[in-house]
């Protein structure tokens, strides 16, 4: 468990890297709180090394697989017409984990999940020390693994305590809300419902939702695409248990 949770350590101190690098290419938190300007970063990224410190280039490349079934973006289809182009100099790396906030100016969770998806990829070239990173068409699993990633940060910005509780083997607090929901962290590092669920004849995601707090602008997002979701399919889904006070209410994938 330790040496998981040292990789996933180092894996997060990669990712935060390579955000903060662009970031800094878009004058950091000014873009940030630009939803114009940022969008337009998020849906397609390409990165071209030629050493340190990298070039980042933000441009339209082709769209994403069709993992989920939104629109192709959030302003009718219209794209971004002059992307911005910069140079980012990635000087000093964060000893900290992705930081929620920076992905309030996002419109959308679709369009949130392929800016990290394609951040992932970045830094996974970077690792491998690629002399290019090859922007392809993202895949499930590039979309999977950039899910994975923004739930682990919420959770872990919002249930600190619990995550210490776990890792050290302690009980969770009685005043937490998450206690009777027997919380635990899989193989991914993110929390889960546990308890009576695990024994029902579900799927694995519906026996064992990720837990997610209300009070965030992802969780928005996330409610959003979901409820179109069931729109289209007529189905109900559970793969998310959002944790709200004095309710706990569920939702899909």
């Amino acid at each position: 468990m330790k040496v998981r949770q040292a990789e996933l350590k180092v894996e997060e101190t990669r990712l935060a890297a390579t955000l903060n690098a662009l970031h800094q290419q878009c004058d950091a938190e000014a873009a940030l709180a630009e939803a114009s300007v940022y969008e337009a970063a998020a849906n397609e990224v390409e990165v071209e090394v030629e050493g340190p410190p990298p070039k980042v280039t933000q441009a339209d490349s082709k769209p994403a697989s069709d993992h989920d079934e939104e629109p192709a973006d959030d302003h009718g289809g219209e794209r971004a017409s002059s992307p911005p182009v910069a140079e980012a100099k990635c000087t000093q790396v964060a000893e900290s984990s992705l930081d929620p906030r920076r992905f309030e100016s996002f419109s959308s969770w679709r369009s949130l999940l392929r800016a990290v998806a394609r951040l992932i990829h970045i830094a996974s070239s970077f690792k491998r020390g690629n002399d290019k990173s090859d922007c392809q068409a993202l895949s499930p699993e590039n979309l999977d693994k950039a899910k994975t990633v923004v739930i682990r940060s919420l959770q872990r910005k919002a249930f600190p305590e619990v995550f210490a509780c776990i890792q050290a083997g302690k009980e969770i607090p009685k005043q937490s809300q998450l206690r009777k929901l027997s919380p635990y962290i899989d193989k991914a590092g993110c929390l889960r419902v546990g308890g009576r669920l695990s024994q029902a004849d579900l799927e694995s995601d519906e026996r064992n939702p990720l837990i997610i707090s209300r009070q965030h602008h992802v969780t928005t997002l996330l409610i959003r695409h979901y409820h179109q979701k069931v729109q289209h399919q007529g189905r109900h889904f559970t793969e998310v248990w959002l944790l709200t006070h004095p309710l706990l209410q569920s939702v899909g994938k």
